[in-house]
């Protein structure tokens, strides 16, 4: 192991979030205050990982722990909290050789790898922001990586809705002409009731869960706003009855389009897709792209493309062990017999 691999203590967290901020793989999701926020609400050990030459600290990631009988699990609670976990690396300085630059993703990555072997991790998974794009040296340590997608939307455009489709340009006709009025809002409670409308619709097993939800959402927005790196907007109709929202993140590269919600009531209003709108003419005063975050859910990804984003890769790496497999096996197994003498 070239790098030396320690557990960050809170004294570290300053050092990390720079490295955070430096980094082209640092979202808010990698942010040490993003990571003391799930871990005052999630279940799991919550830490971040140092990779170090010396006193000097060059990459890490945050990590997610927690034991199901004897296997021990890294991987993020779900993707609604933090959609990026995976890997932070130090930027070499631009005129780096490509060789230069790959051996030193490659020893960094090699070193967190064999970190979690020697811990004992039965499964890990992370989820590697759009930056990372060699996985090259996770392979060769026996891990397996999966392509998933999000969409980039950039705000350097003049005029927006000319590059929409045709079903959003009708959309937003209809909210103009319901007189749809869009509002930035720190009623988190409002937000909440709309978000339990969406997944009851949806069936989502999220419901199953949702005082956790609830309660992390709270926190989290709590966070935002007190450190001014988020906000919640709404949509409401003439009558003042909430459509649709959007809980956005902000951090020193991007916008995220964290978390949405709307009211099956009023889809005819097309106050989802005229929110999106007003979102963006605003937020291009202060930056130039939003990450729309998680293209790979077909419905999801038919409206988000409308808005004529551009696709972008990132990968999931993971690896498991002997004894996952088998229990993971042996799970499958028993689930579709119960559910085949319940049916």
């Amino acid at each position: 192991m070239e790098y030396d691999i320690r557990r960050l203590k809170e004294e570290d967290f300053s050092e990390w979030d720079r490295l955070v901020e430096e980094s082209p793989q640092g979202t808010i999701f990698h942010s040490s205050l993003w990571i003391s926020t799930c871990a005052e609400v999630l279940p799991g050990e919550h830490e971040i990982i140092g990779c170090y030459k010396g006193e000097e600290l060059f990459a890490g990631c945050p990590i997610r722990s927690y034991n199901i009988g004897p296997l021990k699990i890294s991987k993020s609670f779900t993707s609604f909290t933090s959609y990026y976990d995976g890997i932070v690396i130090k930027p070499l300085p631009k005129e780096a050789k490509l060789r230069t630059t790959e051996s030193y993703n490659k020893s960094i990555i090699e070193s967190i790898s064999d970190y979690f072997q020697s811990e004992g991790f039965s499964f890990i998974s992370l989820v590697n922001s759009p930056s990372l794009i060699d996985i090259r040296p996770f392979a060769r340590r026996g891990w397996i990586g999966k392509i998933t997608y999000t969409y980039y939307l950039s705000l350097e455009n003049s005029n927006f809705e000319e590059s929409f489709s045709r079903l959003v340009r009708r959309n937003i006709r209809k909210a103009r002409a319901e007189k749809i009025k869009v509002i930035r809002s720190n009623d988190v409670e409002e937000y909440l009731k709309l978000l339990k409308i969406t997944l009851e619709r949806h069936r989502s097993r999220t419901l199953s869960h949702f005082d956790i939800t609830k309660n992390f959402i709270q926190k989290i927005v709590s966070m935002l706003y007190e450190k001014k790196i988020g906000e919640i907007w709404l949509a409401k109709t003439s009558s003042g009855e909430t459509a649709s929202g959007e809980i956005l993140l902000f951090d020193n590269k991007r916008v995220y389009w964290w978390s949405a919600a709307n009211n099956p009531q009023f889809y005819d209003t097309g106050a989802s897709s005229f929110l999106k709108l007003v979102m963006m003419e605003e937020l291009k005063n202060n930056f130039t792209e939003i990450d729309m975050v998680e293209a790979d859910t077909p419905g999801i990804a038919d409206f988000k493309a409308g808005f004529n984003p551009r696709i972008v890769p990132h990968y999931v790496v993971e690896k498991s062990s002997n004894l996952y497999n088998v229990a993971k096996v042996i799970h499958r197994n028993i689930y579709w017999t119960l559910k085949k003498f319940t049916h």
